[in-house]
């Protein structure tokens, strides 16, 4: 597990995990730590939010890389600059059902250099940001859907929803945008505690955190949600 340096911020990061083994699948969940280096010393880096993840089973083919972003403000709020690093646990399963598991770690500087929207790498590749323009859009859940309704990954389950909150301009209020499950989105209920996306209701108030970025279909897609909140 590695954290992409260009994509490291106050408010999150991407990490790229890469399942090794020559068989077997890695099993992950949502949770995650973060830690501080202070004076030489691994400290934990103090919550404001609930660190109660539910566990949901996500997994990994052998030999395959997956990037993951990891969006921690609702938990850690935004941090100072310094050297952090970030805990995960997974779960290798041999073909034959035996079980062992790897608590890995990360390790990724912090600055005041301001986050961009582009990232041009050093093989001359260019990369949108995945946390550029995270903003926070409240709306009411319209519909609910299943994987036979929505467009971005098979086996997810998705929610329409109707803007309650300016897009745009003022006159997007109203708009319609689907929101999907993955592997990194956290909901939370009304009082700050886990949940799970399935069971978000019909009718609830939402407010969705995401990077801004949305296919122009009918309705939009919202594509990368790191937070959805349940609001009274």
């Amino acid at each position: 597990m590695e954290v992409d340096a260009d994509f490291a911020t106050a408010i999150g990061t991407t990490i790229d995990v890469t399942n090794g083994f020559e068989s077997g699948r890695i099993y992950y969940d949502k949770s995650f730590c973060l830690e501080r280096n202070s004076g030489g010393k691994w400290q934990d880096v103090p919550t404001i939010g609930s660190d109660s993840f539910l566990y949901d089973t996500h997994s990994l083919a052998s030999r395959q890389v997956l990037k993951i972003t990891v969006y921690w403000e609702w938990l850690y709020g935004e941090l100072t600059p310094g050297e952090y690093r970030i805990g995960k646990s997974f779960l290798h399963r041999t073909d034959e059902g035996d079980d062992t598991q790897y608590d890995l770690y990360a390790m990724f500087t912090l600055d005041d250099s301001p986050v961009t929207d582009i990232v041009k790498k050093d093989d001359g590749s260019s990369w949108g940001h995945p946390l550029s323009g995270v903003t926070t859009l409240r709306a009411e859940v319209t519909e609910l859907l299943d994987s036979e309704h929505h467009f971005l990954s098979s086996g997810d389950i998705g929610l329409l929803v109707s803007s309650l909150t300016p897009v745009w301009n003022e006159d997007r209020i109203g708009g319609r945008f689907y929101v999907n499950d993955n592997s990194y989105l956290i909901v939370l209920d009304s009082s700050g505690k886990h949940m799970r996306f399935a069971d978000i209701q019909l009718g609830e108030q939402v407010e969705i955190t995401h990077s801004g970025t949305y296919l122009t279909t009918d309705p939009a897609i919202i594509e990368s949600t790191y937070l959805v909140k349940i609001v009274e």
